[in-house]
């Protein structure tokens, strides 16, 4: 089953699950088409917080999680945007340590937490 995205919208914040199983040799391009149509909802939505809940199986090369980051750079994600991305386990929150950083060094907002909770409290935290 391919990786499946869907929506929902709070009153705060725009929430994605993320489900499905990685295929091998198009990590990197599904990736991309996940990050595209994030981009399009929250702009129709006009929502810069984003909460992304990863329930995906299977493991994503470094090379491609970088090819990702560099992608959302390319697209019209803004740098106001906030996103607290959840792992579903201990091995999908490691799988997505390197995306993290290599969308923080593009000076991207975005942190990954086990607990939807937690996420949810520093996402909506306000900025001063």
């Amino acid at each position: 089953m391919p990786v499946e995205l869907t929506p929902r919208l709070q009153k705060d914040h725009l929430k994605i699950v993320l489900t499905g199983q990685r295929t091998l040799g198009q990590e990197g391009q599904e990736g991309i088409r996940i990050w595209t149509e994030i981009t399009r909802l929250c702009e129709a939505s006009n929502m810069n917080r984003i909460l992304v809940r990863s329930k995906i199986e299977g493991r994503i090369p470094p090379s491609s999680m970088f090819e990702v980051a560099e992608a959302i750079d390319k697209l019209s994600f803004g740098k106001d945007f906030k996103i607290a991305g959840v792992g579903s386990n201990q091995i999908e929150y490691a799988n997505l340590t390197f995306f993290e950083n290599c969308a923080s060094r593009l000076n991207y907002k975005i942190k990954l937490f086990l607990s939807e909770s937690e996420a949810l409290k520093w996402l909506l935290k306000k900025s001063h």
